[in-house]
């Protein structure tokens, strides 16, 4: 028997789960808060023996998933650093806690499941709204960068959390529509729609990809399912990754290098100034050469006169102007001489000076720029280039030495512990050539388990993971299908279950969507 009446003890609970989802994308102390009132009102409710009973119920797969927190707890043995150790195991607490709290109490009411989750997709609106009322109110717009919209949490964390509302209310839409009245179903489109926007205004490629393969592989898999329009799908299928591969190919191909080499390249300038080429460096920008043609006292006379910001300076980007401004005069094939300044526009000088570097960054959409910041990075990194700096670029490093410890751990991993440890030997021992800045851990979750634990640890962390799922049919359930896609490419390229957004995500929806009550309900309509 609890220390308080039955009914207050679930107004507790349910006001806890609300807390913790409205927490996610906009406090890390509200999140901490929810939890520990979850944790608090669970131990002083009593009842244990029901409690014990509802975990058998889940046929062990309650007991199997929470297990995973065992093996952080049993890395400590293998770990030389208890107390960085130990700090890992409190990040890690919400994959024992949410799923046992949430898997062994009584079952919310369907309407309860539902409220949860608006209250969740309001919480991630008020989140943007905030975003962009920081980005109204910045001093310096042209420096703004907009994966920096999210104002409380990471921005790949809120952009997964961001993917997580439109899909969440697409369900509704789709699923509930029946029950719902006009003014929800306008208010759930309207929102869902500018989820999508925001997601492009804020160029995070991570929410992104994210979005696109989830909702075509929804999309696409319902179409390949029915029997009488199967050809639809897999033609729609075939289509889109065409689509895809030409437009991303046509950006790739803006970073090949011109078909005449060096061959054509002037001496002089108009004004009789000796050109300064580079033919060692074969950096390009829309398929012309950076580091040729370039008469640097002319260009820096003519830019001091055309702008405010002093040739020797930094653009608002924090980043030196002149390469800035050489790189963007290339982009446009203009030669890096006062020539090439005097051809800019008055928007061109505008977009120098707020740290562009390329005069289509100005024209085409943010998916574009980071695609091509991309490949520029790679043709970068491929040339001999410095990854320091370069978000792919350094995760390629990070794999790197990732590899490199595993390749001396494989069996036993390096502990719970020691994983920082291990990358900054790591990096000494292999004469890395990333600035010590940068020196991060490997930002896939699959290769940091395999890092930390060696095989067999990282073996039952996984079947830990997924046994589950086949346990609780998930394949009846399509919000819980859209979840562990969102968490399975997220760890891709990060090491989601490492910060304590990230892990409460992972852990808050997996046991509210694996672990709630069977029921019989129409094939993917789990609130009926």
């Amino acid at each position: 028997m609890g220390m308080l009446s039955k009914e207050l003890h679930r107004k507790i609970y349910i006001a806890g789960l609300i807390l913790i989802v409205v927490s996610l994308p906009l406090s890390r102390f509200g999140l901490s808060v929810g939890q520990l009132l979850l944790a608090v009102n669970w131990l002083l409710e009593g009842e244990f023996k029901n409690k014990f009973s509802k975990l058998k119920q889940h046929q062990y797969s309650l007991a199997i998933f929470i297990s995973i927190y065992l093996v952080y707890l049993l890395g400590l043995i293998n770990t030389e650093n208890i107390k960085a150790g130990i700090v890992d195991l409190r990040i890690k607490l919400p994959l024992l806690a949410l799923p046992l709290i949430i898997g062994t109490s009584a079952p919310i009411k369907n309407i309860q499941f539902k409220n949860v989750l608006y209250f969740f997709i309001a919480a991630v609106f008020a989140g943007t709204v905030a975003s962009m009322i920081r980005y109204a109110n910045f001093y310096n717009v042209e420096a703004f960068d907009t994966r920096d919209l999210s104002v409380f949490i990471s921005h790949i964390r809120f952009s997964l959390l961001i993917n997580m509302a439109i899909f969440t209310a697409t369900y509704f839409l789709i699923y509930q529509r029946n029950k719902m009245n006009p003014s929800e179903k306008w208010a759930l489109a309207v929102v869902g729609i500018w989820f999508i926007i925001f997601l492009g205004i804020m160029h995070t490629l991570t929410g992104i990809v994210v979005f696109v393969v989830v909702s075509t592989s929804i999309g696409v898999g319902r179409l390949v399912l029915n029997k009488k329009i199967r050809w639809v799908g897999i033609s729609l299928a075939i289509i889109i990754a065409l689509v895809l591969f030409l437009y991303i190919h046509s950006i790739a191909r803006l970073l090949r290098q011109p078909a005449e080499g060096f061959s054509q390249l002037k001496t002089e300038s108009i004004q009789g100034n000796t050109y300064y080429n580079d033919t060692s460096q074969t950096f390009v920008e829309n398929n012309h050469y950076i580091w040729v043609h370039i008469a640097e006292t002319e260009l820096m006379e003519e830019w001091n006169e055309r702008s405010n910001i002093d040739y020797n300076e930094h653009d608002k980007r924090n980043q030196a102007i002149k390469h800035t401004l050489i790189r963007y005069l290339t982009s446009k094939e203009l030669t890096k001489d006062s020539v090439g300044v005097w051809s800019l526009n008055k928007q061109d000088i505008k977009n120098i000076e707020g740290g562009m570097s390329n005069y289509l960054f100005d024209k085409r959409s943010g998916i574009f720029k980071r695609i091509y910041q991309l490949f520029w990075e790679i043709d970068i990194y491929e040339k001999g280039g410095n990854a320091s700096g370069h978000s792919l670029l350094q995760r390629i490093e990070f794999l790197k030495i990732a590899f490199y410890i595993i390749d001396e751990h494989f069996w036993w991993g390096v502990g719970t512990g020691d994983v920082h440890e291990a990358f900054s030997n790591a990096y000494q021992q292999t004469d890395t050539t990333l600035k010590k800045a940068y020196w991060h851990s490997a930002h896939n979750q699959y290769v940091t388990s395999l890092l930390v634990f060696g095989i067999f640890g990282c073996t039952w962390i996984w079947f830990a993971f997924f046994y589950p799922l086949f346990a609780r049919n998930i394949h009846k359930d399509q919000l819980a299908q859209v979840f562990i896609m969102i968490v399975l490419l997220s760890m891709i390229n990060e090491d989601t279950l490492e910060t304590h957004i990230g892990v409460s995500f992972v852990a808050f929806f997996y046991a509210f969507f694996i672990f709630r009550e069977k029921i019989n309900y129409p094939e993917h309509d789990t609130t009926s």
